[in-house]
């Protein structure tokens, strides 16, 4: 079957790790705190409940450390197996097949430090946590950087063209905290994992999405190194003005409006 890729003639293409085979059991981790799951979930590399809707890609999210209380707690929950090698053995082997085949191939990070701690805790529970738990925001966090850190050298040493991740931060009028909070938490961490890449090769380019108004960090996204921008949602930024004013730092992709 033809993917959108093919069919759209996209001239880049993503590589990931290939997926755990981690044996733990994630089902009967959730039963204890939420009872049986429906028999179509499955679970992400890092313990995500996913339990599908009824449209395309779309799922119900349950996020593993949610009901956790104390550190303890947390670090008692296991971490994607990232670091195995069976994870990466084929990346470079895949990446100069992509090459052969004259594409563009970008290393994808999956989610970054916000979108991905609050994927493992839970959006509300993580905000609360900046404020009320920096102990527990910081190792959840730092769970994530650290395996995108990992996950980004591998990615430059099997010869990718550039490096991709995304975080959420914002809603179609507002960020989810102040620009402040965000510059605090988020930004030394982000800039770690531009760094792990272009302290490698400075000719690679690293690509960010945000979705909604991301217009008051973009300044903020230059000074981490960002390249390149990804969406561009018509729906919150104006791209004409974005290219106006920041074009000569970055490259913008994406600005077809598709919010339903």
């Amino acid at each position: 079957e033809e993917s959108f890729a093919q069919y759209f003639r996209f001239d880049t293409r993503l590589v990931d790790f290939t997926p755990s085979k981690q044996a733990f059991d994630w089902r009967r981790f959730y039963r204890e705190y939420y009872g049986e799951l429906p028999d179509n979930t499955y679970f992400s590399s890092a313990g995500m409940a996913c339990i599908p809707g009824n449209f395309h890609h779309y799922i119900r999210g349950i996020s593993p450390l949610a009901r956790c209380k104390t550190l303890k707690e947390i670090e008692a929950v296991p971490d994607s197996d990232y670091r195995r090698e069976y994870r990466y053995a084929d990346l470079e082997s895949r990446v100069a097949k992509l090459h052969q085949q004259d594409y563009y191939v970008v290393g994808s990070l999956g989610h970054g430090g916000f979108e991905g701690a609050n994927n493992l805790r839970g959006i509300l529970e993580l905000l609360e946590d900046l404020v009320s738990r920096p102990r527990i925001a910081e190792t959840v966090i730092q769970r994530v950087v650290e395996r995108q850190v990992f996950m980004a050298k591998r990615f430059v040493q099997a010869g990718v063209d550039a490096v991709e991740t995304g975080n959420d931060f914002a809603m179609e009028t507002r960020l989810f905290m102040s620009p402040q909070v965000w510059r605090q938490w988020f930004k030394p961490r982000l800039v770690e994992v531009v760094q792990a890449v272009k302290r490698t090769d400075e000719r690679l380019r690293f690509i960010y999405h945000c979705c909604g108004f991301v217009e008051p960090l973009v300044p903020d996204l230059i000074e981490c190194g960002i390249d390149v921008l990804h969406s561009v949602q018509p729906e919150s930024v104006d791209p004409a003005f974005l290219k106006k004013e920041y074009g000569k730092h970055l490259s913008f992709w994406g600005t077809v409006g598709t919010q339903t």
